[in-house]
């Protein structure tokens, strides 16, 4: 069941959770934060989502990118290490790159953290998604994918003989 104030709610604390996740990636290394926190926070995102819009309208809307996401995750982390290792000598020594067009800095640690931030991200949220979807709406999820494989095949719904 969906919760109706939570609805009108959700795009505020959507955008102060995602804020805020942001800011804990971006804190990182030196205090409390990094992409693991961030990570969770995110992920809170989802379950206020699923919370408010019911669990079966989340999994349609985004649970078939949370997969995909967390291999993106995965590798920006191991590239982060890769490109890293033979500047610094070190696993995770932090390289930094410095872009002239952006004025920024740019370090092999933050695009790990990055990384982590979307694998944990994403895999919360599909153990969020799979842990509300109740039989029921399983059930109802596949016979919705059964449908559409149906449709993409051409093949015509043909009822059982009476």
């Amino acid at each position: 069941m969906t919760e109706l104030y939570l609805k009108y709610v959700l795009n505020g604390l959507t955008a102060a959770l995602i804020l805020l996740a942001f800011f804990f990636l971006l804190r990182g290394h030196l205090l409390p934060g990094g992409g693991f926190v961030g990570g969770l926070m995110a992920a809170a995102v989802v379950e206020l989502a699923i919370i408010s819009q019911g669990a079966v309208t989340v999994q349609r809307r985004v649970g078939r990118l949370l997969l995909p996401v967390s291999g993106l995750g995965l590798l920006t982390a191991v590239l982060a290490i890769i490109f890293g290792w033979p500047k610094s000598g070190t696993v995770f020594a932090p390289v930094y790159f410095h872009l002239p067009w952006l004025e920024v800095e740019f370090s092999t640690a933050l695009a790990f953290d990055f990384g982590v931030f979307l694998v944990v991200m994403s895999v919360t949220s599909l153990f969020l998604l799979d842990l509300t979807l109740t039989r029921s709406a399983r059930l109802e999820q596949l016979l919705d994918m059964e449908d559409m494989e149906d449709r993409s095949v051409g093949q015509e719904q043909v009822p059982p003989p009476s």
